[in-house]
């Protein structure tokens, strides 16, 4: 089986996978770079400690990058909402709304 290495870049430094691990396909190797993607997403959520952005970067045995996972982290605030169009979005009248 092949040889996977999935590296992580946090705040702008490497931090390379020392010995890989056997994955059966590329798919796979990146479905699990996935997974732990989520899950340190999730816990640094949990510790409200999220960095800037992080990367997941899947290399095979001879180095190659096959892929590259990124996350960063957006907030979108909007001010000013009306109401209204919110409750009709939902299916909702003014008037229950506001009950």
């Amino acid at each position: 089986m092949p040889i996977f290495y999935l590296d992580t870049l946090l705040k702008g430094e490497w931090f390379a996978d020392p010995e890989g691990e056997e994955f059966s396909s590329d798919d796979v190797a990146i479905a699990q770079a996935k997974a732990g993607m989520i899950e340190y997403v999730g816990h640094q959520m949990a510790r409200g400690q999220l960095s800037d952005r992080a990367e997941k970067i899947v290399r095979t045995e001879d180095g190659s990058e096959i892929a590259r996972l990124s996350f960063e982290p957006i907030v979108n605030v909007s001010r000013g909402t009306d109401r209204n169009a919110l409750a009709r979005q939902r299916g909702e009248t003014a008037s229950a709304q506001a009950r």
